[in-house]
């Protein structure tokens, strides 16, 4: 080595990559491109589960909020998750289904069948249709419902929701009006019965 060479080298990969303004961050460190052109934000790193499978900082982490199997569906994809959570899809399908649907309850009702539509919908649009079928298998997987057929419709409304979120990429107001005015004409279903609805058909149990 030359005698002005530094000799105080970092080892590889032990220090961060800053980018240089009007240049890309290279492709490790980044998400996928968005079609932009531009990079998407870096996703933050998660933090590793505690003995008890949560996470610290329960009372801020957000995936302490999730059931099991939604959390792996979140590691598993963390840059579609963060895409997902980032844009409130979840929060927002929750608060528009109560808004249109009030008092009927969140189980089996046309509110629920709101919820999912708009919760697939908006997920598909924010990150895409593949992590929102992963989110909604995992949310019945970790759920329970006494009310027979309950994990049916909520699987079916899901396909419905992943539909018009395809249908209506990027126009997230579209999503949520077309949701509920589907949720409106929804068709009520006998868990009886055989299940006859399209994935332009959203279907409740209970009407409230």
């Amino acid at each position: 080595m030359g005698a002005h060479a530094p000799t105080d080298i970092p080892p590889a990969g032990s220090t961060a990559i800053v980018p240089i303004p009007g240049q890309r961050v290279p492709s490790a460190t980044r998400g996928s491109d968005n079609g932009s052109g531009q990079p998407n934000p870096v996703v933050p790193q998660l933090r590793p589960t505690q003995a008890d499978g949560s996470y610290p900082g329960a009372d801020k982490n957000p995936l302490n909020k999730l059931g099991p199997n939604e959390r792996n569906a979140c590691l598993s994809n963390p840059y579609d998750c963060y895409r997902s959570r980032n844009a409130g899809d979840d929060a927002q399908a929750k608060a528009d289904s109560v808004k249109y649907f009030p008092g009927q309850g969140p189980e089996s009702t046309r509110q629920d069948a709101a919820r999912h539509c708009i919760w697939q919908g908006l997920t598909t649009e924010s990150a895409n249709a593949d992590f929102a079928k992963a989110m909604g298998d995992a949310h019945e997987a970790d759920s329970g419902s006494p009310i027979p057929g309950s994990s049916v419709m909520d699987v079916h409304n899901n396909i419905v929701g992943r539909s018009v979120g395809r249908r209506y990429e990027g126009d997230r107001v579209s999503i949520v009006r077309t949701c509920v005015d589907l949720a409106r004409g929804a068709q009520k279903w006998d868990p009886g019965t055989v299940l006859n609805a399209d994935d332009s058909t959203l279907i409740f149990i209970l009407e409230k």
